[in-house]
């Protein structure tokens, strides 16, 4: 026996259509009166037998809507409930609308690039959202079906974190989906936060907390805390994993106002602000990661935040441990036939020596705790800390839990000084005694900005059908107009450089050959109405691309005053991820460096890249001259084409047409 409250209204119904779905409908059969009762009733209450083929799990609903009257055929009327089964939803995803910018607190769903069914890969574009800066590609998450999409294309002004699709694992699982709405899922939302929530989503829910949860191992019992805020590292651009800290701009004890730099952090592209975009005062009480730390991850607990001043204290002596937990679990050991005798031996001397110390409560030894493998365990502060700092996990005492190394440890370590370490004397082959010296190398890390650039600029090459297509350019023409035009630019203290030229060449070129400002989007080509020229620029850390937005639009003036004001902030480090991400069309200009020609390597998902070579004095044929000949400026550039999108002819078009512009720079104004 099953008892409901019953309904009349549409929320009703939807709330058990969630929960109940088949192929054969339930009859629920009752009294006339008792139907007299409950049609004239907006809520009462039903028991009911079911059919026992019909009873394959426990039904969870609550409450649901009488969805039609009608009778049997024998005078007695019965309620029939077509196409709902006993039991939940099917395993699914809610996608939360992401922070695609650090600024950013709401987007405009601009279009849907999958519908409702269709196949997902990770990675693959899903929609198109526009932010505070732009408008942003929204990937994949998961691989899947998307069985529903709750938030309509067009949307506009959608808060962050509200679910804006369904993904399902299996295709058949994609109808159970077909009438679900967005106010369900807001309703499934809000009642697992009331409580019942499982401890992913908790992980997952704000991380606000003035009261003790149900920490993971090696957490402290937060309910004797005061309130406050954990502060995780965000993503600061779109294809972060790890960042680099910096540096802090607020010790423990400073009081934070809106618009403050909290932190300066380096990621994949470049240094970037940290600010705290909020209108609520808050106090640091505890920075977990010190200045310089290197790989954090994003997501990690970073900072804690009070409202309240005299509340700095309670987290003075607090660690990252105690509100995260040890997140780490040993290998389980081998088992005993597949070690050799020599290492079971060396096991067990090894346990002899811990037993030994088994009254001082933990176990170590001077190289912390070890696998059979030889890997150190520690905690991820530990690990990163040592990273940064250059020390050898191995060389350390660990004092955490199961002889586990913590931060302390990597803090407290002082290296060994060079005259105590024993040299290792080995014999040569001619019977010598030569001491192990120092390898004549050094090991240096790679930051951020170069990982990033290793591994697209591989998968660029392992994936993009590449082309090279070469053509030599007289600058003679465009060279005296660059002098004229400096000179009348001089007062206001402008100076027009070749690349400015060449910049505006290529966006023209662009517009008139316009498979070459394209995309390739795995299922479709995406062409650009706009030309957002990325430009080369070499820093320290590495390579990185400011654009040029519209310039096809802008005159020689504007788009010197870009590139000069792009690439100072690309050497500071301070160039915002809006300004780096996207582009159209890159060139990379090689030619203040004595470069004749190179081919330059395709910046994914973009289809071309010019390579620009140095200007050189060169004898060319020349009918009109004397002697037939004549010295004049040549430059070499080399375009690399995608293959898949721009076709040979249609690269050597667009050379013809920037060739063109450079030659005859007037044509440059029509």
């Amino acid at each position: 026996m099953y008892r409901f409250a019953v309904g009349r209204s549409r929320s009703s119904a939807n709330q058990l259509h969630q929960l109940l779905q088949s192929s054969s409908p339930h009859q629920l059969s009752c009294s006339t009166g008792r139907l007299r009762q409950l049609h004239s009733r907006k809520l009462a209450s039903l028991s009911f037998p079911l059919a026992k083929q019909h009873r394959t799990a426990p039904l969870k609903a609550t409450s649901f809507t009488v969805p039609s009257w009608s009778t049997n055929g024998l005078g007695s009327p019965y309620l029939q409930i077509r196409s709902l089964a006993s039991g939940s939803l099917p395993p699914h995803t809610k996608v939360p609308l992401p922070a695609l910018s650090p600024t950013m607190e709401r987007g405009s769903i601009k279009s849907w690039e999958k519908k409702e069914g269709d196949k997902l890969n990770e990675g693959d574009l899903l929609a198109l959202i526009e932010t505070d800066k732009a408008t942003m590609d929204f990937e994949t998450p998961e691989e899947g079906f998307l069985a529903k999409i709750l938030v309509p294309g067009g949307s506009k002004d959608v808060p962050l974190g509200q679910t804006v699709c369904i993904i399902v694992p299996n295709q058949e699982d994609v109808a159970a989906f077909k009438d679900f709405t967005a106010e369900q899922g807001q309703q499934q939302d809000a009642a697992k936060s009331s409580g019942g929530n499982s401890a992913s989503e908790q992980e997952k829910a704000p991380e606000r907390s003035n009261q003790g949860d149900a920490n993971r191992t090696g957490g402290a019992d937060l309910s004797s805390f005061p309130p406050h805020m954990k502060v995780k590292l965000p993503a600061l651009s779109p294809t972060v994993d790890q960042s680099t800290i910096k540096s802090w701009n607020k010790k423990e004890g400073d009081k934070l106002s809106e618009g403050d730099l909290i932190a300066q952090v380096e990621t994949d592209k470049a240094t970037i602000d940290w600010n705290w975009e909020n209108p609520e005062e808050v106090y640091v009480a505890k920075l977990f990661v010190p200045d310089g730390t290197a790989d954090v991850p994003v997501g990690q607990l970073v900072a804690i935040f009070v409202n309240d001043k005299k509340d700095l204290a309670a987290f003075k002596d607090v660690s990252r441990q105690d509100f995260e937990g040890s997140t780490e679990k040993p290998p389980a050991p081998k088992a005993k036939k597949d070690i050799p005798k020599e290492q079971q031996k060396e096991q067990r001397s090894s346990t002899q020596d811990v037993d030994t110390q088994s009254s001082s409560g933990r176990h170590s030894d001077s190289s912390g705790l070890q696998t059979a493998g030889g890997r150190v365990f520690a905690s991820p502060l530990a690990r990163s800390l040592a990273k940064s700092k250059g020390i050898d996990l191995a060389a350390l005492r660990g004092s955490g839990p199961d002889s586990r190394v913590v931060a302390k440890d990597v803090e407290s370590f002082t290296p060994e000084s060079p005259s105590a370490k024993q040299t290792t004397v080995k014999k040569s082959a001619s019977g010598a005694s030569v001491g192990e010296s120092e390898a004549a190398y050094q090991d240096i890390p790679m930051t951020n900005m170069r990982q990033i650039i290793a591994k697209r600029l591989l998968q660029s090459k392992q994936t993009v059908p590449h082309y090279y297509l070469s053509v030599d350019v007289v600058l003679d023409d465009v060279v005296n107009l660059r002098k004229e035009l400096n000179t009348l630019l001089e007062k206001d203290k402008v100076k027009i450089s070749m690349n400015d030229f060449i910049i505006k060449a290529s966006a023209l070129a662009c517009k008139k050959v316009p498979q070459t400002n394209s995309a390739w989007m795995d299922t479709f080509i995406r062409q650009f109405s706009m030309v957002d020229v990325s430009v080369a620029v070499s820093t320290e850390a590495g390579l990185i691309t400011p654009i040029v937005f519209g310039a096809d639009t802008k005159g020689l003036v504007e788009i010197n005053a870009d590139v000069v004001r792009l690439a100072d902030a690309a050497r500071k480090g301070k160039l915002k991820p809006q300004e780096f991400q996207g582009g159209t069309f890159t060139v990379s200009n090689l030619g203040m460096f004595d470069i004749k020609n190179f081919s330059a390597v395709i910046n994914p998902p973009q289809s071309c890249i010019l390579a620009v070579g140095g200007a050189q004095k060169t004898l060319i044929a020349d009918e009109k001259a004397k002697e037939g000949y004549r010295v004049a400026t040549v430059m070499s550039v080399t375009l690399s084409c995608d293959h898949r999108v721009v076709d040979g002819a249609v690269g050597a078009q667009w050379l013809k047409h920037f060739k063109r512009c450079l030659e005859h720079p007037e044509t440059m104004l029509l």
